[in-house]
Protein backbone atom coordinates (compact mmCIF):
# COMPACT_ATOMS: atom_id res chain seq x y z
CA UNK A 1 0.00 0.00 0.00
CA UNK A 2 1.18 3.42 -1.01
CA UNK A 3 0.94 6.23 1.49
CA UNK A 4 -0.48 9.78 0.00
CA UNK A 5 0.40 12.74 2.73
CA UNK A 6 -1.34 16.20 1.70
CA UNK A 7 0.19 18.68 4.04
CA UNK A 8 0.60 23.18 3.13
CA UNK A 9 0.12 26.31 4.52
CA UNK A 10 -3.77 27.72 5.32
CA UNK A 11 -4.99 28.68 1.77
CA UNK A 12 -2.59 26.79 -0.51
CA UNK A 13 -4.92 24.30 -1.77
CA UNK A 14 -4.64 21.03 0.43
CA UNK A 15 -8.53 20.69 1.39
CA UNK A 16 -9.18 21.08 -2.76
CA UNK A 17 -5.99 18.22 -3.10
CA UNK A 18 -8.26 16.21 -0.79
CA UNK A 19 -11.27 16.17 -1.64
CA UNK A 20 -10.09 15.65 -5.57
CA UNK A 21 -8.32 12.80 -4.26
CA UNK A 22 -11.11 11.34 -2.16
CA UNK A 23 -13.58 11.65 -5.07
CA UNK A 24 -11.29 9.81 -7.12
CA UNK A 25 -11.35 6.73 -4.93
CA UNK A 26 -8.29 7.19 -2.86
CA UNK A 27 -8.89 6.51 1.11
CA UNK A 28 -8.62 9.82 3.26
CA UNK A 29 -8.75 7.93 6.22
CA UNK A 30 -11.82 7.86 9.22
CA UNK A 31 -13.32 9.82 10.69
CA UNK A 32 -12.99 12.63 8.80
CA UNK A 33 -15.00 16.11 9.71
CA UNK A 34 -17.48 18.16 7.38
CA UNK A 35 -14.44 20.21 6.07
CA UNK A 36 -12.80 16.94 4.92
CA UNK A 37 -10.31 16.85 7.76
CA UNK A 38 -8.92 13.81 9.31
CA UNK A 39 -9.77 13.86 13.06
CA UNK A 40 -8.43 13.19 15.33
CA UNK A 41 -5.31 14.38 13.96
CA UNK A 42 -2.72 13.88 16.33
CA UNK A 43 -1.30 10.55 14.88
CA UNK A 44 -0.43 12.84 11.88
CA UNK A 45 1.04 15.82 13.95
CA UNK A 46 3.36 13.24 15.43
CA UNK A 47 4.57 11.72 11.65
CA UNK A 48 5.11 16.03 10.95
CA UNK A 49 7.26 15.97 13.87
CA UNK A 50 8.99 12.44 13.00
CA UNK A 51 9.59 12.81 10.06
CA UNK A 52 10.38 16.68 9.91
CA UNK A 53 13.81 15.76 10.65
CA UNK A 54 14.57 14.43 7.41
CA UNK A 55 13.70 17.98 5.67
CA UNK A 56 15.73 20.66 4.92
CA UNK A 57 14.15 24.18 4.07
CA UNK A 58 16.75 25.76 1.26
CA UNK A 59 14.52 28.96 1.01
CA UNK A 60 12.13 30.09 -1.65
CA UNK A 61 10.60 26.55 -2.94
CA UNK A 62 13.18 24.40 -2.17
CA UNK A 63 13.50 21.50 -0.20
CA UNK A 64 15.94 18.74 -0.08
CA UNK A 65 15.02 15.45 2.42
CA UNK A 66 17.28 12.39 3.18
CA UNK A 67 14.00 10.25 4.11
CA UNK A 68 14.81 7.09 5.94
CA UNK A 69 15.35 4.22 4.68
CA UNK A 70 12.39 2.02 3.07
CA UNK A 71 11.79 -0.66 5.63
CA UNK A 72 13.21 0.84 8.90
CA UNK A 73 11.35 3.11 11.09
CA UNK A 74 12.67 6.77 12.32
CA UNK A 75 12.88 6.87 15.86
CA UNK A 76 9.55 8.85 17.49
CA UNK A 77 10.00 11.53 19.82
CA UNK A 78 8.86 10.85 23.59
CA UNK A 79 5.41 12.37 23.02
CA UNK A 80 4.12 8.88 21.10
CA UNK A 81 5.29 6.77 23.85
CA UNK A 82 2.11 8.00 25.78
CA UNK A 83 -0.40 4.68 25.69
CA UNK A 84 -3.40 5.25 22.94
Amino acid sequence: MSLITVIGRGHSGTRAMSHTLGASGVDMGNPLNNSGDLIPAEDMYEACRVFAQYVDWKGDFNWTGNAPSQGKSPPTSPASSTPS
